[in-house]
């Protein structure tokens, strides 16, 4: 089984003076980074880098030098730590706003900062956190609005309120305190052309059981694969196409045609889980999904914020699932994943116990106990009620329900 690459990407903004101005009064127009790293072409150990031009005060310099490491370690956030820490994949050359980088390991995340400087001080670029990644379903490149269809944005851990006491169902109660670890949730869900991608895998895929605890969660323990679960996938390729095609609203398509770029629909739990496993990634916790849907400690009601949602602005109380990039400028959360709120509704890994936010608060509050339904969450196509859309509310489903309303988003850690 080939396993997708994963390449990170971290800029932070440093200035760093030289000794020509720091004893002084430095420079009247200071250096400041063009606009921001633009990732593209991305391979198996390649990927290329664009950036602006920096200027100095409003006037872009012709002779400014340009800079770019990498390392495989955090150890690049300042100009001093990149100089002294990274890789060097362009050395100091005037004028230079791009750089294809070969030769990077594969399934290794890779931190980039580019550096640029006149002769007073040297500039990094404006912090970014972020991770592209490029894995079997993205092979050769499928393109979402202008994005790799499985890029990542990176999610910072911190602690938040999961939960709500007033307004909801009672499954939400009580708002509790939750630590969620960093992770690098996928920024679309997953589409059907990915997905096409494991389907022709399958038969090879299977062929060989998966063991007991591939998959699992770095973080917590006990959520790996059982080896009893193979007997709920489907046992070959034409028998996982039969599943696919569950209603009149399935997104699915034997052959190639108009919905590419939707998400996969009538997937099983157990399907979400080997695709995501296949792929190189794993399913959310449900603690992981509501971080990101709430944007951490800022514990937004919506991915966006405050505000109710519209049919304008969010894929919901729609006819079937809708394009990924659709409503990009609308349904994102804080950390720039799309359609946590629309579309199509998420497989997480827990299993479901109504009860569940009295039992666990803290640090991996994963709820590992067999019972019949697994968690799903964030709202979809079908729904018409905006509470439905919210960061707090769960949704509970047999693990091997096929249906139109529920889909698949990975992470990568």
């Amino acid at each position: 089984m080939k396993l997708k690459n994963t390449f990170g990407l971290f800029f932070l903004i440093s200035v760093i003076c030289s000794c020509l101005g720091c004893g002084g009064g430095g420079n009247a127009d200071p250096l400041t980074p063009g606009t921001a790293i633009v990732v593209s072409g991305i391979e198996d150990t390649s990927m290329t880098l664009t950036w602006g031009a920096a200027t100095s005060g409003t006037t872009e310099q012709a002779g400014l030098e340009y800079k770019l490491v990498y390392s495989t370690d955090n150890n690049i956030s300042t100009a001093e730590e990149a100089e002294a820490n990274g890789t060097v994949a362009l050395d100091w050359t005037v004028g230079a706003l791009t750089k294809t980088v070969t030769g990077l390991s594969a399934s290794t995340t890779h931190y980039f900062n580019v550096l640029v400087k006149d002769a007073v001080e040297t500039v990094a670029y404006e912090a970014v956190s972020d991770s592209t990644t490029v894995n079997v379903s993205c092979a050769g490149g499928l393109d979402c609005g202008g994005t790799s269809c499985c890029a990542t944005k990176y999610m910072s851990g911190g602690t938040f309120t999961m939960g709500a006491d007033a307004g909801y169902p009672a499954d939400t109660v009580p708002a509790h305190s939750i630590i969620s670890e960093s992770s690098n949730p996928e920024v679309f869900e997953v589409t059907v052309g990915r997905f096409r991608k494991f389907v022709s895998a399958y038969d090879a895929f299977i062929a060989t059981p998966l063991a007991d605890g591939v998959g699992v969660n770095p973080n917590v323990a006990g959520t790996g694969w059982k080896a009893a679960w193979n007997a709920l996938l489907p046992v070959s390729e034409a028998a996982l196409k039969a599943g696919l095609n569950c209603g009149a609203t399935k997104t699915w398509t034997d052959t190639v045609g108009a919905n590419e770029d939707k998400p996969i629909n009538c997937v099983t739990w157990y399907e979400a889980f080997v695709f995501c496993y296949w792929d190189g990634g794993r399913l959310l916790t449900e603690y992981e999904w509501e971080y990101s849907s709430a944007g951490g400690s800022e514990e937004r009601t919506y991915p966006w914020g405050a505000t109710a949602p519209s049919t304008s602005s969010v894929c919901y109380d729609k006819a079937g699932a809708c394009d990924v990039d659709l409503y990009v400028a609308n349904d994102v959360n804080k950390y720039g994943q799309y359609d946590l709120a629309g579309n199509v509704s998420e497989w997480v890994f827990d299993f479901y116990d109504p009860g569940w936010y009295s039992a666990c608060s803290g640090a991996g509050c994963v709820n590992l106990t067999t019972v019949v339904n697994r968690v799903v969450r964030g709202g979809s196509w079908s729904d018409s009620t905006a509470i439905n859309l919210s960061s707090h509310y769960r949704y509970k489903f047999d693990p091997t329900t096929r249906d139109a309303t529920i889909g698949i988003r990975c992470t990568r850690d």
